[in-house]
């Protein structure tokens, strides 16, 4: 049997003009859809967010059956905006510590996206797993040049640029993170680390 997602677009659009405003009036502008079926309500309401401008940072399906799991990944890989299906399974695999994985997955949204500062940022956390200090500073730089505004961006570049023994820059993005979100407890330690 088919749902009203499966037959026609129509319910994605209807429903993109209800998240779009919320989407708006959140910090985090995440969607969690959860069963997703085959992925089309998540296809589809992705391209109608795009084309209101009003995409969200993140897009994650919780499913429990492999099998639909697999065909939402199948689903998502031919929608127009299928760099956040990259980025939402680069954290899947990143999460399974299957690392190299989701690195691929990063870096393909990057190139449909190259203007998406979180899978900058999530590339930057990958490579620094890895133990890769000078690539994870770059990526976490290249995600502060597109918004500088992200708190845990800067916590963590300062993480690697300490690890790096670049302490005095990695000082300076702790206090950023900290003007950004006075209550960061993780941001306020590191610097209390470094003094």
């Amino acid at each position: 049997m088919n749902t009203a997602p499966e037959l026609t677009p129509l319910f994605s659009t209807a429903l993109a003009s209800q998240v779009a405003p919320i989407l708006a009036a959140t910090a985090r502008r995440e969607i969690v859809e959860i069963g997703g079926g085959s992925g089309r309500l998540a296809a589809d309401l992705l391209n109608a967010l795009a084309a209101r401008d009003a995409l969200p940072s993140r897009y994650s399906i919780l499913e429990v059956s492999p099998d639909l799991s697999e065909r939402q990944r199948a689903t998502l890989a031919h929608t127009p905006s299928a760099w956040m299906a990259h980025n939402n399974l680069g954290l899947v695999l990143e999460e399974s510590k299957r690392l190299d994985e989701a690195a691929e997955h990063f870096r393909e949204a990057i190139r449909l996206r190259p203007a998406y500062a979180e899978a900058l940022y999530n590339l930057g956390n990958v490579l620094a797993a890895q133990g890769r200090l000078a690539e994870a500073a770059e990526q976490y730089g290249r995600a502060l040049a597109l918004d500088d505004r992200f708190a845990v961006v800067h916590n963590n570049l300062g993480n690697v640029l300490v690890m790096l023994g670049r302490v005095a820059e990695g000082r300076r993005h702790y206090v950023r993170a900290l003007e950004l979100d006075p209550g960061y407890t993780a941001a306020r330690e590191n610097l209390a680390a470094t003094e």
